[in-house]
């Protein structure tokens, strides 16, 4: 997949797009902005948040699958839930601009690999999903301890395989529609920039 014009200037090893170049790695930049120019943290900042969303959703799909489960702890853990999937969309974000910083590889036919992820875990949650659907058709007395655990497996993975899935194609949709117009506003603010400073030169 052909990079934009710009992005040879732009980008450098310790700079995503130009960000470190703009600020000038400097102290009073955003919170956010500094964490762009630090793919590795923001790397494992992302991988943290899906993992301990995969934890989440297991430990409360354990939990409602108790008997006699009370109304308020049940309340509680379809809460847990909605954070749990705030950080698997956190967190694919963050993995898909990671990824999205070098171009991806081309495989045969053209399709960037990050198709195959993305119908993979399409399918793979689609599976889950359905398991789980079996699950909640059981009554909670019949399921015993072992299906329990079983089901929050289940549950804990399909975070995993949805971030997964999400981040695949958000690395899409940054690579194919959204850096090329990064990169081109940037390349445009650059070339202001140095014509600006000629002007002060002349």
């Amino acid at each position: 997949m052909p990079l934009g014009r710009g992005y040879s200037a732009l980008h450098t090893p310790h700079s995503a797009l130009g960000w470190g170049a703009m600020s000038g790695n400097a102290p009073n930049a955003p919170g956010w902005q500094r964490l762009l120019e630090r793919p590795r943290l923001l790397h494992r900042l992302a991988t943290g948040g899906l993992l301990l969303a995969a934890l989440l959703s297991g430990v409360d799909s354990f939990v409602r699958s108790a008997p006699g489960v009370a109304p308020d702890t049940r309340a509680i853990t379809y809460v847990f839930d909605a954070i749990a999937w705030m950080l698997v969309a956190a967190g694919a974000t963050g993995e898909a601009y990671v990824a999205g910083l070098s171009a991806p590889r081309l495989r045969v036919g053209g399709r960037p690999h990050y198709l195959i992820v993305l119908t993979v875990g399409l399918g793979l949650s689609g599976i889950l999903c359905l398991t789980l659907s079996f699950f909640a058709a059981a009554p909670a007395a019949d399921l015993g301890l072992a299906g329990r655990v079983v089901k929050a497996i289940v549950a804990g993975m399909l975070p995993l395989v949805v971030g997964v899935a999400l981040t695949a194609g958000l690395a899409i949709v940054w690579t194919e529609r959204l850096r090329p117009w990064v990169e081109a506003r940037l390349e445009a603010q650059l070339r202001e920039l140095e014509r600006r400073g000629g002007r002060r030169e002349g």
